[in-house]
């Protein structure tokens, strides 16, 4: 693994034994670089090497509160440290990292980096002051906490099926049964049990839209969207870029979605519903791809080797540095991530698997993921290494029955329309609480369908000539962000382009390669 050997960190500026508890434990960090003198462009990179220093030591340590947090939502000692962290610590870093931000603006010497790799951290620097406001400290601060509820209230769903109680994903597994009273039985458990926290969700995500409204005005926005568009430094496409894109996605992948439905219902002799969704249409029992946490890391590892041994490096690193959480259990967060340790370079792989295909799917992205977070490491510099996430879209000024309604509309405007959900009202209505994004990390979704295109773009390009292609997917993710999306996008040998006629060519690949089958 020597192409991959990632050394233990070497702090520079940080004192090696460094331990965040509090505030004043870093304070002076900030003093020091507030107060230096930059009389060089050398002594200007100096002071942004020491200042990413600093700033990988903050986020592995916030990142170690929030992974533990998620693994074990019950454990209220991990969760208290984490809202320590951001009621108590954050809002004291923001004030320092604005001074920062405006003496790294300042500076003479900027000017010589931004046809650099700097470019790109430039343009967030100058958003990150535009946008800075005192006021919205407090609420923001408020917010993080407010929005970790939602893992509490998910992580304690369960269902009891069998005599046993189990998760709600370890709950998915019946719905690949052939016996369909029991995916019945299984669907509608599981969904009554969502429903039972239906009122709880709907206050709770009512309370995170006014924060998010007040953030965005403070700010000087009309609404969270436009806010956030800003806040995550989406400087290559605009907000009706990404409404033209739903409007080609409507256009020319739901059909193709639809065609997939149409073969999965023929010679189906009673109503097609979602619980008949997973089931092997042919009788045959489910897949069983893996049998447990250390079977899936082994065949992700294997799965990998085939495509790129340093594919397979990346994996193996974080299994062999216990980077992994895997399997799912009462109390443990929803959902799935890869969080980047910007420190030591190592990421952190966190999921819900229940031994079915979808969490070999789940694993082969957030391992994904994890090649790109170690592939960057050698990058240094910790904001080269922090590669952009994308936006969605969220409604504000609603009452929640408005909003449920809003979530049904769409639904049936980009879902299956092959599926039969008469009488499912509340439940469809009510779906869109299963995903944890909309609570935790709002426009951060659009992200998953750009990226989908991209990965089938390299899939048709892999056709053509594997080797090429991987070679250059890993010379695109070493880039980081030290290039513009359309550049990084391109030296992996694919377009940034989200066009009708684009996503037409792509829905058509697709749709030769399911004939084929």
């Amino acid at each position: 693994m020597d192409s991959l050997a990632i050394a233990a960190p070497q702090r520079k500026f940080v004192a090696a034994d460094l331990k965040i508890t509090s505030w004043s434990d870093i304070e002076g960090y900030f003093k020091e670089l507030n107060s230096r003198q930059i009389s060089s462009e050398d002594d200007l990179l100096k002071w942004l090497a020491d200042r990413s220093d600093l700033e990988s030591v903050i986020h592995e340590d916030l990142g170690w509160r929030y992974i533990r947090m998620t693994c074990d939502t019950t454990n209220k000692e991990y969760a208290a440290e984490f809202n320590v962290f951001v009621s108590d610590i954050e809002p004291k870093i923001a004030p320092e990292n604005n001074k920062l931000n405006l003496k790294l603006l300042a500076c003479s010497f900027t000017e010589n980096l931004k046809t650099s790799a700097y470019k790109n951290y430039l343009q967030s620097v100058k958003m990150q002051v535009d946008l800075f406001r005192e006021e919205n400290i407090p609420l923001i601060a408020e917010l993080q906490q407010k929005q970790q509820q939602y893992g509490v209230i998910a992580g304690a769903q369960t269902v009891v099926v069998d005599g046993k109680e189990i998760t709600m994903q370890q709950a998915g597994v019946y719905l690949k049964s052939p016996d369909r009273s029991k995916r019945e039985q299984v669907y509608f458990l599981t969904s009554e049990r969502r429903l039972k926290d239906k009122e709880k969700l709907d206050e709770l995500f009512a309370e995170l839209v006014v924060i998010r409204h007040r953030i965005a005005v403070n700010a000087g926005f009309k609404n969270y969207r436009d806010y956030m568009f800003a806040a995550m430094c989406r400087f290559d496409y605009t907000v009706q870029d990404c409404e033209n894109f739903h409007a080609s996605i409507k256009d020319e992948i739901l059909p193709v979605c639809n065609q997939m439905d149409v073969l999965r219902k023929k010679n189906w002799d009673m109503k097609f519903l979602n619980l008949d969704m997973d089931v092997d249409v042919s009788g045959k029992p489910s897949l069983k791809p893996f049998s447990n946490a250390d079977d899936l890391v082994a065949k992700t590892i294997n799965c990998f080797n085939t495509i790129d041994p340093e594919l397979a490096e990346c994996i193996q690193l974080l299994k062999s540095l216990n980077r992994l959480d895997l399997d799912s259990r009462v109390g443990k967060a929803p959902g799935g991530y890869n969080y980047p340790l910007y420190e030591t370079g190592v990421p952190f792989i966190f999921m819900n698997s229940s031994g079915l295909l979808r969490d070999l799917v789940t694993m082969v992205h957030e391992g994904g993921h994890a090649v790109h977070s170690v592939l960057t490491h050698k990058l240094g510099f910790m904001e080269f290494k922090s590669t952009p996430s994308e936006v969605a879209a969220l409604n504000t000024g609603c009452t929640a029955d408005e909003r449920n309604k809003k979530f049904a509309e769409l639904f049936a405007e980009f879902g299956s329309t092959v599926i039969d959900r008469t009488g499912l009202g509340s439940i469809t209505e009510n779906t869109w609480k299963k995903q944890l994004h909309i609570f935790e990390v709002p426009f951060y979704y659009i992200e998953y369908g750009m990226a989908q295109l991209g990965a089938i773009a390299l899939w048709k390009n892999y056709k053509n000539n594997p080797l090429k292609t991987i070679a250059q997917y890993k010379a695109a993710l070493s880039l980081g962000y030290t290039k513009s999306i359309p550049e990084i996008y391109a030296a992996a040998g694919i377009k940034f382009d989200f066009s009708k006629e684009n996503i037409k060519s792509l829905a058509q690949f697709v749709q030769g390669e399911l004939n084929s089958l």
